[in-house]
């Protein structure tokens, strides 16, 4: 009976990383099936209207942090391969490396900014994989190579915003999937 326990611990720790939207969900979710389930009370008619608008005003306040902030990357990492799983976050990492083969990127309900600029694509290439929904994906891609660009934008959009390139040098192949979501690929 005391199953729901485990919403409310997702919500805390949501709450504790601070992203406080998936945590006030989690959270709420939890409080309501426990409520429903030891004290056969139904929360439930009331509940999905407060998360449902509580979405939007949380949707309303992000956009306009996000106007305030400027691209800040939080973490440099130092590694030739970045692969990552991101669900109900943020994250924004600058990466550096000599010799960088690429990786792969899973994404959902979350916003990644990755800096690549300071990379130094491998001289056999380097190939990334992303498959983003209903998120964003910000991939900041080196000058020094050349881009081969294969996404697919499913009710979302695939952008790629770069300058013209030089043709022998390596290739950094960047495929995938955009479902409800935005990956976009620039200089």
């Amino acid at each position: 009976r005391l199953w729901p326990i485990v919403f409310l611990i997702f919500g805390i720790n949501f709450f504790r990383s601070k992203n406080t939207t998936p945590g006030l969900i989690f959270f709420l979710l939890g409080l309501s099936l426990l409520a429903k389930t030891v004290f056969s009370i139904n929360f439930s008619q009331v509940l999905w209207p407060i998360i449902i608008i509580g979405i939007g005003v949380s949707l309303f306040f992000k956009d306009e942090k996000r106007k305030e902030k400027q691209e800040e990357f939080k973490e440099e990492i130092k590694k030739d391969t970045y692969s990552k799983t991101v669900i109900f976050g943020e994250i924004k990492k600058k990466i550096e490396s000599k010799d960088f083969k690429g990786g792969e990127l899973n994404v959902a309900f979350s916003e990644v900014a990755l800096d690549l600029r300071d990379v130094q694509v491998s001289k056999g290439g380097a190939k990334m994989h992303i498959n983003c929904a209903f998120g964003e994906v910000k991939l900041l891609v080196p000058k020094e190579c050349r881009i081969k660009s294969r996404g697919n934008g499913v009710l979302g959009e695939w952008k790629v915003i770069l300058n013209k390139r030089d043709e022998s040098e390596p290739t950094f192949e960047i495929t995938g999937t955009a479902l409800l979501s935005s990956v976009e690929l620039r200089d």
